[in-house]
């Protein structure tokens, strides 16, 4: 959408925020695109976009989260016109990651490896399943184990979260209609299916798009962590295995973070085995959308990684 800066203004004086003002663009994500304003009262955000499960699950995040770890407060979600939703939350400081030097961002692992621990120790009700959560909290499909859910890549068009009305091609409408490499993803399929036993069965709150353009840091300490609508119930590695997976500043995230485990006498079970499994899952998610979305020049990206993951 297009809609102009005086148009924001109206939209947000006619819902309660009569000295809004300074409205000034933050970028678009995935799901929305997102406009900071400053009140009488201190500064927000305000996102519209394509799918209100999403600012939902921001809601949830901070409702379960927000109080151990940086998570803008929602303040109200809605309906912005007849195709979009609103949400307003507060505004939280700091410089998204992509904006650090392999340096910078080095200095700020620690806190990021911290938050992801704090995460990891939040209780989940038993009740919640595993994988994808929805906007009440409870796992979208039901998968008795993370394992299961990690492996059910065929559940790929109904698991993930679509763009607006995006409907989703199986795997072999994918192979007999684009560019996807069959045998690509019978390879990957069965070095993810090799690995499946290896994975825990603790229940653990992920954010399922960690990092990047999602997180806020300045200097030494994370400051946020945004946009949670691919929440789900698992293993928090996952979290970890998403920044690895994305890496492209030579950062050693692996090996940061088991000096940093090692410093914090925590013992990580199977940590090779958990990362390689998340990798595949990462990879295989990624091509399954990138076909769907005829996104080729993404695609053939993926597949370096993974050639280089099998080297």
């Amino acid at each position: 959408m297009t809609d102009t800066i005086q148009q924001l203004s109206l939209f947000l004086q006619a819902h309660g925020h009569s000295s809004a003002r300074n409205i000034q663009p933050l970028g678009a994500g995935m799901f929305s695109q997102a406009y900071r304003f400053k009140t009488d009262n201190g500064l927000f955000v305000l996102r519209i976009g394509v799918t209100r499960e999403a600012f939902e699950k921001d809601q949830l995040a901070y409702e379960r989260l927000g109080h151990v770890v940086p998570i803008p407060k929602v303040l109200a979600i809605g309906l912005y016109d007849d195709t979009y939703f609103y949400c307003i939350s507060a505004w939280l400081p700091g410089h998204i990651l992509t904006d650090f030097d392999k340096g910078g961002t080095e200095k700020f692992l620690p806190s990021l490896f911290n938050n992801l621990l704090t995460i990891s120790r939040v209780p989940v009700p038993s009740e919640t399943g595993f994988g994808i959560l929805n906007s009440k909290g409870k796992a979208r499909s039901r998968y008795d184990t993370w394992a299961n859910f990690i492996g059910a890549i065929d559940d790929f068009p109904l698991t993930f979260t679509p763009r607006g009305d995006e409907v989703y091609k199986s795997w072999d409408e994918l192979v007999a209609t684009t560019f996807l490499d069959a045998a690509v993803v019978r390879d990957a399929r069965q070095h993810l299916t090799d690995l499946l036993p290896l994975l825990p069965t603790d229940r653990h709150y992920v954010h399922g798009d960690f990092g990047f353009e999602n997180a806020l840091a300045d200097g030494n300490h994370l400051t946020a962590i945004l946009d949670w609508a691919e929440l789900r119930c698992g293993d928090w590695l996952y979290d970890l295995t998403y920044i690895v997976y994305h890496n492209n500043l030579g950062v050693d995230y692996v090996g940061a973070f088991r000096q940093w485990a090692a410093e914090n006498d925590l013992f990580i079970a199977n940590l090779t085995e958990r990362i390689h499994a998340y990798y595949l899952h990462i990879f295989l998610g990624n091509i399954f959308l990138e076909a769907n979305r005829n996104q080729r020049g993404w695609y053939d990206e993926d597949i370096d990684r993974y050639k280089q993951l099998s080297q």
